[in-house]
C-alpha cells in the first residue's frame, strides 16, 4: 500500500509540471523513499541527482529501458521473482553501466551478504571495481550514501585495488563485492550469497560461435 502511494504521487506531481522548492522536495523525497524500499528506478533516478543532465546515464535511457522491459526485469530480480536474469542488448547501449548500478545497491540493501561479478576478462571486471567504487566514493556525483546513510564504508579500509573488492558494513572475511574473471582463482575467495554478475562471458566471436566451447562455459560459470 505504501509503495502504491507513494508510485501516485511521484507520477502526479511529474503529470503537475510544477517546477517549485515545494514540488522539488516533494518530488526527491518520493524517490529517496522508494530507494531505500529497493525501488531499482527510484534507486537509478535519485542515485544521479547531483549530476548535470548531460552526464546522467540514467534518466536520459530510462524511457527506453522501461518500453523493453529491463527495470521491471531487474525489479523482479530484486524482489525475489525470478532467480535467473539474462540480458541480450546491443554494444553501448547501457547494459554494463545498468548492471554496476544494480551491484551498488544491492551492497547497500544487503550490506552484509557477499557479491560475485565475473567476465571473461581481468580488463573487464576492474570496470565493474571502478564502477562501483566511483558510486561509492564521489558524493559529488553519487548520492549513494544519502540512500544509505547507516550502512559503514570507508574507502581505505574498505576497498583493495589488487584484489578487486569492496566491502561495506562490518569487517566480513568474504567482501560485499568481489570481482574476479572467471579464469582466475576464486577457489576461497568469496562467497556469493546474493548477485552473481556475469557480464560478457564469451572472449570473442570464435568461443561463441562453437557449441562445445559454450556448454564447457556454460558449466565453469555455472
Amino acid at each position: 500500500f505504501i509503495l502504491r502511494w507513494s508510485k501516485y504521487l511521484k507520477h502526479f506531481v511529474q503529470a503537475q509540471s510544477i517546477n517549485n522548492d515545494l514540488s522539488n522536495d516533494m518530488y526527491w523525497g518520493v524517490l529517496l523513499f522508494e530507494s531505500k524500499l529497493r525501488v531499482f528506478d527510484s534507486y537509478c533516478l535519485y542515485l544521479e541527482k547531483n549530476r548535470d543532465d548531460d552526464k546522467k546515464f540514467y534518466e536520459p535511457r530510462r524511457k527506453q529501458f522501461l518500453s523493453f522491459g529491463l527495470v521491471q526485469s531487474i525489479q523482479d530480480l530484486l524482489d525475489d521473482k525470478v532467480n535467473l536474469l539474462t540480458i541480450s542488448m546491443p554494444p553501448g547501449s547501457g547494459k554494463s553501466t545498468a548492471g554496476i548500478f544494480l551491484l551498488s545497491g544491492v551492497m547497500g540493501w544487503w550490506p552484509e551478504m557477499p557479491n560475485l561479478a565475473s567476465a571473461h576478462s581481468g580488463i573487464l571486471t576492474r570496470s565493474f571495481y571502478d564502477g562501483v567504487g566511483q558510486i561509492l566514493t564521489d558524493p559529488y556525483e553519487y548520492a549513494w550514501r544519502e540512500i544509505f546513510p547507516d550502512v559503514d564504508f570507508n574507502p581505505r579500509t574498505g576497498m583493495n585495488s589488487k584484489e578487486q573488492t569492496i566491502n561495506v558494513g562490518k569487517p566480513n572475511r568474504f567482501k560485499s563485492l568481489t570481482c574476479r574473471a572467471i579464469g582466475a582463482s576464486l577457489t576461497g575467495a568469496t562467497r556469493c550469497e546474493k548477485i552473481l554478475y556475469a557480464d560478457d562471458l564469451c572472449s570473442g566471436i570464435e568461443e561463441a560461435m562453437s557449441k562445445e566451447r559454450l556448454d564447457k562455459l556454460w558449466q565453469t560459470y555455472n
